[in-house]
């Protein structure tokens, strides 16, 4: 079987739907509940920054700018980093691999200034927590990890360019056949062979 069915919109649409459920539920779990105005604020912001990935193709910078700025709120408005950042790996993801390397990496460094100034209002003080450094090695994989995959992908891609226009170079400069050969269109011999 094919994995032809798991491109374009079907994915796009049911990659959305699994971020935004693990961010929803991500942000039920973490807060024990929706009770505070705080949280109830927070529920549109996972709910918008989830769906803005379904143009997350066609306008890779916008949607990873405001999956940026939903972490962002998310952040100041339950004093905490969240599931939401799947959201952010996402569209990260998907800048990278559109080829807006340096886009990717201002984005990589602001969300890491906001993941830790989210995280330092949950620590004592004289405290260190490793989940900022962990966060900036998480963004740094999938810039690297996207980066490196695309550039083979690149690669690749060139190759089989090449390799097609020397077939096309070679098949134009055979030309007719020599004489004294016979094209196979000639041939007017059949022979019939059975196999029993």
């Amino acid at each position: 079987m094919s994995g032809a069915w798991w491109r374009g919109r079907p994915a796009d649409t049911a990659l959305v739907l699994a971020v935004g459920l693990v961010a929803l539920v991500g942000l039920v779990v973490q807060s024990h509940g929706i009770d505070t105005t705080a949280e109830w604020a927070a529920l549109p912001v996972v709910l918008a920054s989830s769906g803005a990935l379904l143009v997350r193709r066609g306008h890779p910078v916008p949607v990873g700018v405001v999956a940026l700025a939903a972490v962002g709120a998310y952040g100041a408005l339950l004093h905490r980093p969240g599931p939401i950042m799947l959201v952010f790996v996402v569209a990260l993801y998907t800048v990278v691999d559109e080829g807006f390397l340096w886009v990717a990496i201002g984005l990589g460094v602001a969300s890491v200034i906001a993941f830790a100034v989210a995280d330092n209002d949950n620590r004592s003080p004289g405290s260190m927590n490793g989940a900022t450094l962990l966060h900036a090695g998480w963004l740094v994989a999938v810039i690297v990890g996207v980066t490196r995959n695309r550039r083979a992908y690149l690669a690749e891609a060139q190759a089989r360019a090449v390799a097609a226009e020397r077939r096309t170079e070679e098949e134009a400069g055979a030309g007719p056949p020599r004489s004294g050969y016979a094209s196979p269109a000639s041939c007017t011999t059949s022979s019939a062979i059975t196999f029993r």
